[in-house]
């Protein structure tokens, strides 16, 4: 019934004369199925699937020795759950892509190791089945979205009808039924990675590993795509662990769960996403406006502790814990600074970006 009211949605026109009216339609149309669901429905509850660790490391790292340079990524300890997304962030060339590739079972370790919990035998082949792994690079599909989503479940044994409304299915949860008839080159980047995205998750991924997925998509296709990521990744019937990588740290953040920093090959964070920042004895802003550097400065001269760092167009202003981000923010626009920009850093891993980091 779900799947049907999103086809409905999926097919309207915003310009339709009712279009208003339509959408209200379906609203209450779900939300009568919805509380049906609630009624009746014998699915097992979250506490049954969410929360399995898929998978763990111990002392994982890589060397790469070469043209006179050497890389090292340092030995790191994690396990990823299913319902949790698990954000790698960091600077580009720190190692972020060597930890996925290894978990991917896409680039083999130098020290360490890797364990399935969920599989007895351990071994990488029964392991891979259940990882879903889409690079920053996403290979070329040929032949129509539609036939390569009909393949890839067919090859992963879910044929017939099965077949059929698995891909009907996955095909309007993505909202991209008006594209399952072309080809990949007739659609946008951002369509591309929703339609990668369909073929992994049609066989059921108890590993999700996304590298860089947010580099292609605008501002709305990123929203967009880390919702369903957030939902889909909680699932009451298929639930799976999620980690991926990005340079959009503030979206990241939002829908992390855990959090790992990586600098030099290094990990200087990883962890629970709300544990971050807890310990400061610090409060950290960033911000910019119409105002120079020097009025920046005098405008907190009266305030002890408190530092100011330039890092190309936007300031970090670094000040004790006991005032509050609120109260900084007050105290400089009651000075007259015209501020267009203004977020608090305090427990975000932004503040691990800092130089004389």
């Amino acid at each position: 019934k779900i799947l049907n009211i999103r086809k409905k949605f999926n097919a309207l026109s915003e310009e339709s004369v009712d279009h208003k009216q339509q959408m209200n339609n379906l609203r209450a149309e779900m939300e009568a199925v919805c509380k049906e669901v609630k009624e009746n429905s014998k699915v097992p509850t979250h506490t049954t699937a969410i929360n399995k660790v898929m998978l763990t490391t111990e002392g994982l790292g890589k060397v790469y020795e070469g043209r006179g340079r050497t890389f090292r990524f340092e030995p790191l300890t994690l396990e990823l759950k299913t319902g949790e997304i698990t954000g790698v962030v960091g600077e580009n060339g720190n190692g972020k892509t060597t930890l996925l590739r290894m978990l991917a079972g896409d680039l083999a370790s130098t020290i360490g190791t890797i364990t399935f919990p969920q599989y007895t035998s351990n071994e990488w082949y029964e392991a891979k089945q259940k990882i879903g792994y889409i690079p920053q690079r996403i290979d070329t599909w040929f032949g129509t979205l539609l036939d390569n989503l009909r393949f890839t479940a067919s090859i992963h044994g879910i044929k017939n009808d099965e077949n059929d409304y698995a891909v009907d299915y996955i095909i309007e949860r993505l909202g991209l039924s008006k594209f399952k008839d072309l080809t990949w080159k007739q659609i946008s980047g951002g369509y591309r990675l929703r339609f990668e995205l369909a073929k992994v998750l049609i066989r059921k991924p108890q590993l999700l590993i996304l590298d860089e997925p947010l580099a292609n998509l605008d501002i709305n296709a990123q929203q967009l795509f880390l919702q369903d990521l957030k939902y889909l990744s909680q699932s009451i019937r298929h639930p799976f662990a999620v980690i991926l990588s990005s340079q959009q740290l503030h979206e990241v953040e939002n829908i992390s769960d855990n959090l790992i920093f990586i600098k030099n090959g290094n990990t200087l964070y990883s962890g629970a996403r709300r544990d971050f920042g807890k310990d400061r004895s610090t409060n950290c802003v960033e911000l910019n406006g119409r105002f120079e550097k020097q009025e920046l400065m005098d405008a907190i001269s009266d305030m002890q502790d408190t530092t100011i760092e330039e890092t190309g167009t936007i300031y970090i202003i670094n000040f004790p814990v006991n005032i509050a981000p609120t109260e900084l923010l007050k105290s400089l626009l009651s000075k007259g600074l015209q501020i267009g920009y203004y977020r608090d850093i305090s427990d975000s891993t932004r503040k691990l970006f800092k130089k004389d980091m």
